[in-house]
């Protein structure tokens, strides 16, 4: 993970070619060259305009200075307005800022310019610090401009050049980055080829912005993609295997990460199933010795003890859950978005009041075909299955079983696969669907809110509601049960209410500091 990003403005931010071609052409006009075509001024965008004037057009230092006079004359007013960002970028910035990545600037663009362009275009406020040439001349390398951004970003300190990149379009980033001693991502998207970046020695190459995306939010606990790979899955992967040897050996490593994924996402599912099992007969086996026959055993122990069971099954997971703790945190990545969630969290409800109800019916339709079931308190059943199993079976299939699937999957492939996984798991096939599709909901609900407490908090409450109809101790109807829901209905809106508050004292925290 890259904590310091440096970012190159001019076609890695912004496509600044009306603006810099037009005032370039401008200043050649100025000097008595003309050049109708702003196309074959694109090699202008990147370097600094000393070697685009000494290199393009051979002039000597006197020429050189009265062109980047006549340049800055119509792009001081002008051209440097004449640009826009690249769609993603904004979110970008955003995002990085919450994840408390120190983020800069670091162009060959006069400073004064670079401040008013970001403010020009709403993205000032991303930017801890903005680092460009100056205007006496000065500073106007790319490896200085690096240098400097550095030493401000680390006031004096040892810098830890392991955690700074160096974001850029063309070979002078790169070769600047180099030489400076950090890593470097190269992008296609601006005005430098990937032949072009390639040469220069880019640790990474990406074709657009969602492909720096993921390179710089890689989430927490999870292996950073390798050097020069492509995350668009565009062009050619630059370690395309080119003899049988290099074949074999790809095909070994894709074999050994295929079987990694798929145990990190069944393994600690798995774990937890054989772990509740053992835990629970292991705990009945105990109590059991401390009563002289069976019929002196209280039932209301086998349903404690099977809850009990389920949580500190919990224990053998949770190893992999700080694993993936901190990919959680890492993804949220955008605002709450209540008009999606709380709709969703009431459809969860309804769901959970709905497969309660089924679930009693069929109970009652057993009880009058056999001897009555053992029906524990009231109070029992809402603790056991309305908190100790839900918070137990989300902690492992939402927690991590999800995330460790969105790790090698994308879309809604995740949440699926949660889905089926949580519903095999459980022992009773009722059950593990009901609580396989209010998974599902609490897992969409994380998502549109940004947060795992939210995946938890939705399936005990739901879970909550769906015990309440399911084990309620009247046995004449069922929708006796009504004030009980509504109770727990009130009771969710409260939660919901406290976490929202919560979230904000967080927010509010994490904006002090």
């Amino acid at each position: 993970m890259y904590r310091y990003i440096l970012f190159d403005l001019d076609g890695t931010l912004s496509d600044p070619k009306v603006g810099i071609c037009t005032s370039f052409q401008y200043a050649l006009s100025k000097m008595g060259i003309d050049e109708p075509d702003i196309d074959k001024l694109e090699p202008v965008i990147g370097p600094p305009l000393k070697e685009s004037f000494a290199n393009m057009y051979n002039l000597g230092e006197e020429e050189i200075q009265q062109g980047i006079a006549y340049y800055r004359e119509r792009y001081s007013d002008v051209g440097k307005f004449e640009n826009e960002i690249y769609p993603g970028i904004p979110e970008l910035l955003r995002d990085l800022k919450k994840k408390d990545r120190v983020v800069a600037v670091s162009s060959s663009k006069l400073t004064v310019y670079v401040e008013e362009i970001l403010e020009h275009f709403g993205i000032r406020e991303y930017f801890d610090y903005v680092v460009g040439a100056l205007l006496d001349g000065t500073r106007d390398k790319k490896e200085d401009i690096i240098n400097e951004t550095i030493r401000q970003m680390f006031d004096g300190a040892e810098p830890d050049y392991d955690e700074i990149v160096m974001i850029g379009d063309r070979k002078y980033d790169i070769e600047a980055a180099l030489n400076v001693g950090i890593t470097s991502i190269g992008v296609t998207y601006g005005y430098g080829s990937r032949e072009e970046l390639e040469e220069a020695g880019a640790g990474k190459i990406v074709n657009t912005v969602e492909g720096l995306r993921s390179l710089l939010l890689i989430p927490m606990g999870f292996s950073k993609p390798a050097p020069a790979i492509d995350l668009t899955g565009e062009g050619e992967n630059p370690r395309k295997a080119k003899s049988p040897e290099d074949l074999k050996a790809m095909s070994k490593d894709i074999s050994r990460k295929s079987f990694a994924n798929t145990w990190g996402f069944v393994g600690p599912a798995l774990m937890y199933w054989l772990g509740s099992s053992a835990f629970f007969y292991g705990l009945v086996f105990l109590t059991g010795l401390f009563f002289k026959n069976k019929a002196e055993y209280p039932e209301v122990f086998t349903v404690i003890l099977f809850g009990l069971g389920h949580l500190i099954a919990c224990l053998f997971v949770m190893k992999d859950f700080k694993s993936v703790a901190k990919h959680i945190k890492e993804n949220a990545v955008t605002e709450p978005n209540f008009k999606f969630a709380i709709p969703a969290f009431f459809a969860e409800l309804i769901l959970a009041v709905a497969l309660g109800s089924f679930h009693k019916i069929s109970a009652l339709m057993q009880e009058s075909a056999e001897e009555p079931a053992y029906i524990p308190p009231f109070v029992i059943s809402l603790i056991v299955f309305g908190i100790m199993v839900p918070a137990a079976s989300n902690f492992v299939f939402s927690g991590i079983c999800y995330h460790r699937a969105s790790k090698f999957m994308k879309g809604t492939v995740p949440m699926l696969f949660t889905i089926i996984l949580c519903s095999f798991m459980e022992r009773s096939t009722g059950t593990g669907f009901s609580l396989a599709l209010m998974m599902g909901i609490s897992i969409y609900i994380a998502d549109k809110m940004g947060k795992y407490i939210y995946s938890l908090g939705s399936f005990i409450v739901s879970a909550l509601v769906m015990a309440a109809v399911q084990y309620s101790t009247t046995t004449d109807a069922i929708y006796d049960d009504s004030m009980a829901i509504l109770r727990f209905v009130g009771v969710a809106g409260v939660i919901m209410i406290l976490v929202n508050v919560f979230d904000k004292k967080e927010k509010a925290k994490n904006a002090e500091k």
